[in-house]
């Protein structure tokens, strides 16, 4: 690779390689949670990516939750639909995306320090989620 780039570039300088495992297309998700000062954290879920703000496709919970309220703020949701196995495609497992998030609630609840966080894009596939870039704010 290396010698590829000097010869079409000569001069160039390599400082690093970086090699990435690459990822099959899966449905992407959003799910944070914003401490607010007078309910406590409110926890989001709903279409990730970067169609998040354009399709406002949210739920909205203050935790604790039970596994069937969870449930509930997926369905709520269109992306919960596809999640589901819209048009032919394979449904998630939605007990682990449960488990998934009341353990990001749970995260949460017992860390008061948190502000804000956030998992945008979590991608959600048949056989589990792979969270691709995540933002915590303290304080």
């Amino acid at each position: 690779m290396h010698r590829e780039i000097h010869r079409r570039q000569a001069g160039a300088k390599i400082d690093g390689v970086l090699i990435q495992k690459y990822l099959p297309k899966g449905t992407e998700l959003l799910i944070g949670c914003k401490r607010d000062p007078q309910f406590g954290p409110v926890l989001v879920f709903g279409t990730g990516g970067v169609f998040t703000e354009i399709l406002n496709d949210i739920s909205l919970r203050i935790p604790p939750l039970s596994k069937e309220e969870f449930l509930n703020m997926i369905n709520e949701t269109k992306v919960g639909k596809i999640l589901a196995g819209a048009r032919g495609t394979t449904a998630v497992n939605f007990d682990q995306l449960t488990d998934y998030l009341a353990s990001f609630a749970q995260l949460v609840m017992g860390n008061p320090s948190i502000s804000e966080i956030d998992i945008n894009p979590l991608l959600a596939y048949a056989d589990g989620f792979v969270a691709l870039d995540a933002r915590v704010t303290l304080g």
